[in-house]
């Protein structure tokens, strides 16, 4: 019996440490595209590849990938070849990447249908962006011709991925740029209802409805918490790289323990039949638990920096505000993890600090806090 096919849009660190991960382990065979032509010929060399998992407890967990390969994305002719013979679809890309990804895939579904494969696709869009599908669509849409198939519209699945990938290292990365590591967690989140063929057989899958709950729990819980930690972590360790250490102490991890309860209290009563207060709360505990697994190497200044985007309109710390704010729940701690924010000026092991961070930081220091929080993030707090 052959294995169904996934085409997997991108063989970067969460496309090999888990999307691939999770569906070669329940029996798929695995297609990646990219355009890092070091890793597709490794692949097409080896035909498997290794996931370090670090656990809590200090041990490594050795995962063998099996039945891999990979095609050029460049390589037009033979990314089309491969849409038309898939099973199912993902994307492990970026946003800024997507437009380019959805002029492939939306030749490669004219390819498939002209090519006599009537089966509807589904694309799993594993990717950290909000309305990814209604974004992707959009994109599909823009460049399918006008008499492409309703019918043959793929599902487009969003994703809340929660599982922490750490960088490789330079030196690990020239001896295998295969290898990945990554933390033990493995639940991949779906969409339910966006499926257009059966939910595929994955026994990491998890289908949840509706998406949009799940989507804010990863950005308003686990985002948020991530950032605060950091946030605070360097307020309080300022000469601490890693984010596990600073967690450690008593501020840093009690402050961001109250945020993301915080939030996790408006979400609850957001969407009361969907999350219990039992569940947020194990939740928050078990996500403050996976951050202080030193193992990975997260640092302050990788979780922390963009500050733009983490403390703009919509993301992580100005979305969770406005949910309190619609909900009438307490968000002050929340705010002394945003304040924390500006104060930020981590600097990576080279150095190198964010140049729109210190931007963003000099050009509103006058600011007030709340002013501040207006500006860059768009939310209106009482002056109470």
């Amino acid at each position: 019996m052959v294995k169904p096919l996934l085409v997997l849009f991108g063989a970067g660190n969460i496309g090999r440490s888990f999307i691939a991960q999770v569906f070669a382990r329940s029996g798929w065979r695995i297609c990646f595209i990219d355009v890092n032509q070091t890793v597709i010929t490794a692949l097409n060399e080896y035909n498997f590849y290794d996931v370090i998992i670090r656990h809590l407890d200090g041990s490594d967990e050795r995962l063998r990938i099996k039945d891999v390969h990979g095609v050029y994305g460049g390589d037009f002719d033979a990314v089309q070849r491969k849409l038309a013979e898939a099973d199912l679809v993902a994307t492990s890309v970026g946003a800024s990447a997507l437009p380019i990804v959805a002029q492939t895939i939306a030749a490669g579904l004219k390819y498939r249908v002209e090519s006599g494969n009537k089966q509807v696709l589904d694309i799993i869009l594993a990717e950290n962006k909000n309305e990814a599908a209604a974004c992707v669509k959009g994109l599909l849409q823009a460049v399918l011709p006008t008499d492409y198939p309703e019918e043959f519209f793929p599902g487009l699945v969003e994703t809340s991925i929660g599982k922490m990938v750490p960088l490789i290292p330079e030196e690990v990365r020239r001896v295998d740029p295969l290898l990945v590591y990554a933390e033990a967690y493995n639940t991949l989140i779906v969409d339910k209802d966006a499926f257009r063929q059966t939910i595929p057989a994955c026994e990491w899958l998890s289908a949840q409805s509706p998406i949009t709950a799940w989507v804010e729990r990863k950005l308003f819980i686990h985002n948020l918490g991530h950032a605060c930690a950091a946030y605070l972590g360097y307020t309080f360790c300022p000469n601490e790289p890693l984010l596990a250490t600073v967690l450690q102490h008593e501020d840093v991890y009690d402050g961001t323990r109250h945020a993301m309860q915080q939030a996790a209290t408006a979400l609850q009563k957001k969407w009361p039949i969907v999350f219990t207060t039992e569940d947020l709360s194990a939740h928050v505990d078990d996500l403050l638990q996976r951050f202080q697994n030193a193992r990975l190497g997260d640092t302050v200044f990788r979780v922390g920096r963009d500050l733009p985007r983490k403390l703009g309109a919509g993301d992580r710390f100005a979305g969770a505000l406005a949910l309190c704010l619609e909900q009438g729940t307490d968000y002050s701690a929340i705010v002394e993890g945003y304040a924390a924010a500006r104060h930020f000026h981590a600097r990576s092991e080279n150095g190198d600090t964010g140049f729109d961070d210190e931007a963003l930081l000099l050009t509103t220091r006058d600011c007030s806090l709340h002013d501040f929080i207006n500006k860059v993030g768009g939310v209106v707090l009482s002056a109470s």
